[in-house]
């Protein structure tokens, strides 16, 4: 690695002097990145200036949050919960984690006709109701030369 010479002020000396755990290679590697805008996949502490692997703890705090949700959801299917359940199982969780967007989620709620089927099948009224909306057949009027099926 070639070597450089830094001239500095006198009071980042000072600076310097002051602190000697510092390891000024390092440092200064790192203002030059700041300055050239690249992203980092490492962090120092600024008290003692050990590496901190980004990489790392982005796995981490998503492994916790993963278990968090889990459990949650096992919770929820161990008492037959629904999909709607569920919904609100991650935001109750987001919101633990102070996500910004999850406190502003709205989970999605189903409408009456879909809660009237789901009563009708748990008490067993029906086997299966059938989807309310019919669906159209097209008509063919054969006077005018229209074909029909």
């Amino acid at each position: 690695m070639p070597r450089m010479h830094v001239f500095v002020p006198d009071e980042v000396l000072e600076l310097i002097q002051q602190r000697p755990e510092l390891n000024y290679s390092r440092l200064f590697q790192e203002a030059v990145r700041t300055l050239a805008g690249c992203e980092h996949e490492r962090m120092a502490c600024r008290r003692c200036d050990q590496p901190v692997h980004i990489a790392a703890l982005r796995e981490e705090w998503l492994s916790r949050f993963f278990a968090e949700l889990r459990d949650s959801l096992i919770v929820l299917v161990d008492n037959a919960g629904t999909a709607q359940g569920a919904a609100m199982a991650l935001r109750e969780v987001g919101i633990r984690w102070r996500i910004p967007e999850a406190r502003a989620y709205r989970p999605p709620r189903p409408g009456r006709a879909a809660l009237d089927r789901r009563r009708a099948r748990e008490a067993g009224w029906v086997e299966q109701i059938p989807n309310p909306t019919p669906q159209r057949t097209p008509r063919r009027n054969p006077q005018r030369g229209e074909r029909t099926a």
